[in-house]
């Protein structure tokens, strides 16, 4: 772990999505399964990823203890795809799980995404612009308030408000490293309020 005063930070890039994990690296650092990224003189960032598949291993576990933060990577939030997720989530040890920020990774142009019906499960492609008004389900007819992304997303993994939910852009460097840099503010100031709190030091008599 690299403590708050380093200008080097370690984080893991996860997904159930595998086909985000590249595309992330090369809009973050210029592509690869690991790279690093330098935020405007802010610090630098190693990025590493690692597929789904993969999360079980013991060098994954090492890996992602070894992680300043962890990345999770999502697109689509419907039923299958969200209990991939919440899987995924459930194997991360205990810090990495602690410090799980979420990226929605759009491309150019992109205004919808899919979720599920909350009654009969079909898929649904919602439009931005539809997320929480009401709406009827062309397969069941239920009529169901269509969440936002971000609130659906924080609100199936239980993230506290503390944890950061942002939107990028996969055609567009500057936004990935703008959520970077969030992610590196956020975690600063988490750091930086620990130190401020009183622990009992304990010695053996």
């Amino acid at each position: 772990m690299n403590g708050a005063a380093s200008s080097v930070y370690v984080a893991t890039v996860v997904s159930v999505q595998d086909e985000l994990l590249p595309e992330f690296m090369t809009a973050a650092c210029g592509g690869g399964t690991a790279g690093k990224a330098t935020l405007r003189g802010m610090a630098d960032v190693c990025l590493q990823t690692l597929p789904a598949a993969s999360l079980e291993g013991e060098a994954a576990l090492d890996q992602l203890r070894d992680s300043d933060f962890c990345i999770l990577l999502v697109r689509h939030l419907d039923f299958v795809t969200l209990e991939q997720i919440r899987r995924l989530v459930r194997t991360l040890p205990p810090a990495a799980a602690h410090h799980l920020h979420v990226v929605i990774c759009r491309h150019q142009g992109e205004t919808d995404y899919k979720i599920s019906c909350p009654k009969c499960g079909q898929k649904l492609m919602v439009r931005d612009a539809s997320a929480f008004r009401r709406a009827k389900c062309p397969h069941c007819q239920d009529i169901f308030m269509v969440p936002g992304q971000s609130d659906l997303i924080r609100n199936e993994l239980i993230l506290p408000a503390n944890r950061l939910v942002r939107s990028v852009n996969l055609d567009d460097s500057a936004t990935c490293r703008s959520a970077l840099e969030a992610v590196i503010g956020q975690f600063r100031e988490k750091v930086e309020a620990a130190k401020g709190t009183t622990m009992r030091l304990e010695l053996p008599p």
